[in-house]
């Protein structure tokens, strides 16, 4: 999927050890898991902020989003619907969640039953 040309980005992106980045964000998600059974809020919410905040969470999102996802080859509102594994590592480095979702935007798509 991937250039002939590998730039250090997608050397990098392609070398990454999904098994062990899997692990990682299972093993925050389990301790999420457990510290809500034990109804301990602020364990919860610490946990939860590490994981946003983790490098395995954001490339394992990234990945799941553009190469696993069925809808992978859909293109969105901007009309892409493919990166390259240089723009999947620079879309995991720069991504960050601060808590407040942006608006969406809405396309009706026609059915062609009516």
């Amino acid at each position: 999927m991937c250039d002939n040309r590998l730039s250090s980005s997608e050397e990098q992106w392609k070398h990454l050890n999904w098994k062990v980045l899997n692990f990682n964000v299972s093993k925050i998600q389990k301790k999420i898991y457990i510290a809500s059974k034990m109804q301990k809020k602020r364990e919860v919410a610490s946990l939860q902020k590490f994981l946003v905040r983790s490098w395995s969470a954001r490339v394992v999102a990234v990945r799941r989003v553009s190469q696993d996802n069925r809808g992978k080859v859909t293109p969105g509102v901007d009309d892409i619907f493919s990166l390259t594994c240089k723009q999947r590592l620079e879309l995991a480095r720069c991504l960050s969640i601060d808590g407040k979702a942006n608006k969406i935007r809405r396309i009706y798509i026609p059915r062609p039953d009516g």
